[in-house]
């Protein structure tokens, strides 16, 4: 039997939460947790026997993790080696792993036997995402479940002043939602650190245009050993309340120093679509395990873009291709004239070689690369010419205003 620990990330919108679904909630929903999804992956593995993960931090529905951790016993069968190399077992669970599931390992690591991944945490980091300036409704597609909509734009000196409310050592019953474990765990938590800083949507700087809503996107970072059930969403909530001006700081210190989370004055429970776990730390031997696993993510569907700790290597490269033709792409033109160029970035093709393929004419050139996949690939925009939009009769038609249809709840 061998011990390995495992970074994982996860996009949590079609999934019941990390752990294993429960029965009633699989048949009912047909959301299975990110759990299933990993030891699905490693029963292809073939152990001898069947293995199951313990996970460090939970989740819930829709909450998602730039990297959480699991540990599992994985046991051979005797005709095998004991264990497998850590970057094999890594690729093989991301191999295994079906490919309309939203979950990656980033890092597969062996440990002592008596290693506990849950217990041994000295540190949770979160980070909770707010678009504050807009609603649902015209919220970017590119950021559908990835952040909270919050209109209108919040007051962050107001909120920055609040969240030293929440600093340090104190009862936090109040923000807890109840549970059937919570009578099992102490109310009573650190709070290391709470920061609020201005971030950036994703893609922002390709859609932001004059008709698009101002959006002020800001991310709250939380860090403690642990939390209570919900507690950080309630407290994100808490925060926004103040940063809109409909609770004041003795408010907020009123309803904390109750210990009552039915509190009068208690804000509601944010969403959960805007919660990342961002990392999981262990103490000064463990932590060399956490080098590789700061990954932000910036995904739209099974698209995930990593990017370093450094910020040397914090660069973002964007493929312009802009057509003046009046004829559409050819069929998988970008796709294939991108998997030409990265073939010359990883230096298996020359430029002579990308130029001969170009002026063959052939589509099925030995010297051809393979098309790049569809998930990479946006489209930007479409223009037009102003003139084609001129109406032949300059004078304005007469016009009728539509009233605003409430929707159905």
């Amino acid at each position: 039997m061998v011990r390995y620990l495992i970074h994982f990330q996860y996009i949590g919108t079609k999934y019941c939460g990390v752990v294993r679904a429960p029965k009633d909630t699989l048949a009912t929903s047909g959301k299975i947790g990110v759990q299933d999804a990993i030891e699905k992956a490693l029963a292809r593995l073939n152990p001898y026997q069947p293995t199951k993960i313990h996970v460090s931090s939970r989740t819930d529905a829709g909450v998602h993790a730039l990297c959480n951790t699991a540990h599992f016993d994985l046991v051979r069968p005797p005709n095998k080696p004991p264990a497998f190399h850590d970057q094999s077992l890594c690729l093989g669970l991301n191999s295994f792993i079906d490919r309309s599931e939203q979950v990656r390992v980033m890092r597969a690591r062996r440990v002592p036997d008596n290693f506990h991944c849950q217990h041994r945490a000295v540190s949770r980091s979160y980070l909770y995402r707010i678009a504050a300036g807009c609603t649902h409704r015209n919220l970017p597609i590119t950021e559908r479940d990835r952040c909270w909509p919050v209109s209108p734009k919040l007051n962050v000196e107001a909120m920055k002043e609040a969240t030293k409310i929440f600093l340090g050592t104190h009862d936090f019953s109040a923000f807890q939602s109840m549970s059937k474990d919570s009578s099992l765990k102490s109310p009573v938590k650190t709070m290391d650190s709470i920061e609020i800083a201005p971030s950036q949507g994703f893609l922002s700087h390709h859609w932001s245009r004059d008709n698009t809503p101002d959006i002020q996107f800001l991310e709250v970072s939380f860090r403690s050993r642990s939390f209570l059930y919900r507690q950080i969403r309630r407290m994100v909530s808490a925060l926004v309340s103040v940063g809109k001006g409909s609770r004041s700081l003795d408010e907020v210190k009123e309803v904390l120093e109750s210990r009552n989370n039915a509190h009068p004055r208690m804000s509601h429970t944010a969403p959960p679509e805007g919660l990342y776990l961002k990392e999981v730390l262990y103490d000064e031997q463990a932590k060399a395990l956490n080098a590789c696993c700061w990954t932000k993510l910036c995904i739209l569907g099974n698209t995930t873009a990593q990017q370093s700790r450094s910020k040397e290597s914090r660069r973002e490269v964007v493929k312009h291709c802009r057509y003046q033709n009046l004829y559409p792409c050819i069929q998988h033109e970008i796709r294939r004239m991108v998997s030409a160029l990265v073939s010359v970035g990883k230096g298996s093709r020359s430029l002579d070689e990308v130029k001969e393929v170009l002026e063959s004419r052939n589509n099925a050139h030995p010297r051809m690369s393979h098309t790049a996949p569809p998930e990479g690939l946006y489209l930007k925009e479409v223009l037009y010419d102003e003139q084609d939009l001129l109406l032949e009769n300059s004078s304005e038609p007469e016009c009728e205003n539509l009233e605003y249809i409430q929707p159905k709840s």
